[in-house]
């Protein structure tokens, strides 16, 4: 079995639980049990602007520039356990986002490069899945809301390898890094928002903390040591701060992205 991918807004399921067909479904109500629909035609389209702030080429070249300077964070040691424990903790958490997060990315790649052609170079989202929903032919596939940051595909290999049109791999491939991307998803969205708070707590209790090594039994020049380390750790916060920022905004965007893209598993019955 293979799966796939994440959302973000509780409150508004975008896809029904349930099994359907590939080519079945609805996006508002529950159907009462399969529905089966003929394959819905590919329309070949022009990628344009999809949100307002692509009007600012300034401002998303910026933006761009700083996704591509997101790093992991090295934290320096600290001799109060606690408080080291504190930051080291904050320091492994932000690098597991990073590390989801340039893998979400890679798997976008992935995905794409299985559609160069179909879409004359330029493998927007959406267009691609619509693309995969062709090849996969009359195979069928689940989709189910999981949790708040997460909605499942599941398919049956032998179902896709059956039932498909052309080599099983150019259907099975893409469905694979699509699930992938959508675990990205889930775990950045997850995890971005608790980097957030845990920074700001720390960066509102700097001078406490600060204090807290002042008074430490620490000798002269440890304490000096510890003084200086512990600032240094307090400038990567910032830094990872706005990495943390930066790296939810684009997953936000490229949830939406998904989530307007899986609507190409499904096609009401006419």
């Amino acid at each position: 079995m293979g799966n796939c991918c994440g959302t973000e807004e509780e409150q508004k399921p975008l896809l029904v639980s349930g099994r359907v067909g590939v080519r079945s479904g609805t996006l508002s109500q529950p159907p009462a049990g399969p529905v089966l629909a003929q394959p819905a035609p590919i329309i070949a389209r022009s990628p344009g602007p999809t949100s307002a702030r692509l009007h600012n080429p300034i401002k998303q070249k910026d933006f761009e520039k700083s996704i591509q300077l997101i790093a992991t964070v090295q934290l320096l040691s600290l001799p109060l356990t606690s408080l080291d424990k504190t930051f080291q903790d904050l320091g492994r958490l932000y690098n597991e986002v990073v590390g989801n997060f340039r893998s979400l990315e890679e798997e976008i790649r992935k995905f794409k490069e299985y559609f160069l052609e179909e879409t004359s170079g330029i493998p927007v989202l959406e267009e691609c899945v619509a693309h995969l929903v062709n090849r996969v032919g009359t195979a069928k596939i689940t989709v189910e809301r999981r949790s708040k940051t997460f909605i499942e595909i599941t398919y049956d290999k032998e179902d896709i390898s059956k039932n498909c049109k052309g080599e099983a791999d150019q259907s099975l491939r893409p469905l694979e890094h699509f699930s992938r991307a959508c675990r990205h998803i889930r775990e950045v969205l997850e995890h971005a928002p608790q980097v957030e708070r845990n920074v700001k707590i720390i960066l509102a209790d700097e001078d406490r903390q600060g204090k807290d090594i002042m008074k430490s039994e620490l000798s002269a020049d440890a304490m000096q040591r510890a003084t200086h380390d512990f600032h240094e750790n307090v400038s990567k916060l910032r830094v990872v701060a706005a990495g943390t920022d930066t790296i939810r905004r684009d997953v936000e965007k490229k949830f939406k992205e998904f989530a307007n893209a899986s609507k190409g598993f499904f096609k009401e019955e006419s």
